[in-house]
């Protein structure tokens, strides 16, 4: 069976085990090899929660 398959057509401990690996899958498959900086209306927000996205980093870095 397809991932899909097990997803859409099982439930409990096997939905829950298959749902897992393709959040796991969907999160690499969504990382760039490029790096990249917030634009557009994502780095206004930025700016507007944090001041810049150099407070945002160091914020997160408090987190650790």
């Amino acid at each position: 069976m397809s991932l899909a398959s097990i997803i859409r057509d099982s439930d409990g401990a096997i939905f829950n085990n298959a749902a897992q690996v393709f959040n796991h899958a969907f999160y690499w498959n969504s990382l760039s090899s490029t790096k990249l900086t917030p634009s557009g209306k994502l780095l206004l927000k930025i700016d507007d929660d944090f001041g810049s996205l150099n407070a945002l980093k160091k914020s997160l870095l408090r987190l650790e």
